[in-house]
């Protein structure tokens, strides 16, 4: 398990951009999630994919409502929990108590996010290739 919590300190003056896989909180982390779903959600950057032959309901729903979806979803959760509250209220300040808890939260958005940025790379390969 990777050990967030000396990152967490980091100064939030840094951009998002330059976070990389090892985020300093969980704000950085959830924005970055936030910005991909938002680059997932472009119109312009959607390419149909082609539905395999026995696919379920939920499969035969277009990509960019399923993303809009999900991205509804993950504003709703980071909305209930503070997320992206003022520096003092929001989840890091909370959870700067309990590292354990932060550090699952911070594994679970990374996860997100590397299948974010996944989901994004074979767009781009689908559409432009």
């Amino acid at each position: 398990m990777r050990d967030f919590k000396d990152e967490r300190s980091t100064s939030r003056t840094e951009s998002v951009e330059e976070v990389s896989v090892e985020s300093t909180s969980i704000f950085r982390m959830a924005d970055e999630c936030d910005k991909l779903f938002d680059k997932l959600s472009q119109p312009a950057s959607q390419m149909p994919a082609p539905h395999p032959p026995q696919a379920s309901p939920a499969e035969k729903v277009p990509l960019d409502r399923r993303v809009g979806e999900f991205h509804s979803r993950f504003r709703a959760w980071a909305s209930y929990l503070g997320v992206f509250a003022a520096e003092h209220l929001n989840l890091d300040a909370r959870l700067r108590e309990q590292p354990e808890l932060a550090d699952i939260v911070l594994l679970t958005l990374d996860k997100l996010r590397a299948n974010l940025q996944q989901r994004k790379s074979r767009q781009h390969s689908h559409c432009c290739y």
